[in-house]
């Protein structure tokens, strides 16, 4: 086997891993872009409440401990 051959291999095993890579991210702003577009409204609901509780809880602690 020559070192062409190698190099080839190695080259076709860099491309499927930027393909998967690629895929992945992808998978990932679709994920993201369903939230925020309401696709899914029953999580998109949960999702937009926990983070709603999440700053209402931030700001009263904030208000709480003006005083100090």
């Amino acid at each position: 086997m020559s070192l062409a051959y190698f190099s080839q291999l190695q080259l076709q095993l860099q491309l499927k891993k930027h393909l998967r890579d690629t895929q992945e991210t992808h998978n990932n702003m679709e994920s993201i872009v369903g939230l925020v577009m309401w696709r899914d409204v029953p999580k998109s609901a949960f999702v937009f409440g926990l983070g709603l509780g999440f700053v209402g809880s931030r700001t009263y602690m904030v208000n709480d401990y003006q005083f100090l």
